[in-house]
C-alpha cells in the first residue's frame, strides 16, 4: 500500500516499476503534482476522477502497462504530454486536442 498524506507540495513523482495494480487513491489529493511517472507497472485503468482531481498535472507516464484494446480514459484536460509507449491499445478515448 503506498499512501500520500500531509504531502500536499509534491510537484514530481516517479513509481515507475513499483508493481502496482491499480492507482494509489492518495495520489488524487496531489494538487500540485505537475509530472506522474507510472511507467512499468501492471496498470490497466485510472480512476474516473483521475483528470479533474489534478489540475497542475501536464505530463502523465504510463508506458509497460497493461492498458488493452479500445481505451476510454478519463477526461485528460490539463495533461500536456501523454506517453503511453509499450501498451496494447487499439484506440484511445479521452484525450482532446489541444490548441
Amino acid at each position: 500500500n503506498v499512501t500520500f498524506i500531509n504531502t500536499p507540495q509534491i510537484t514530481r513523482l516517479d513509481l515507475s516499476s513499483c508493481g502496482l495494480t491499480s492507482l494509489p487513491n492518495s495520489i488524487l489529493s496531489l494538487k500540485l503534482l505537475q509530472t506522474l511517472d507510472l511507467g512499468g507497472n501492471q496498470l490497466s485503468s485510472l480512476p474516473r476522477s483521475f483528470g479533474t482531481d489534478l489540475p497542475s498535472l501536464n505530463q502523465l507516464i504510463l508506458n509497460n502497462n497493461q492498458f488493452k484494446g479500445g481505451l476510454m480514459l478519463p477526461p485528460l484536460m490539463y495533461v500536456r504530454e501523454l506517453q503511453m509507449v509499450n501498451n496494447s491499445l487499439e484506440s484511445l478515448d479521452g484525450v482532446g486536442s489541444y490548441k
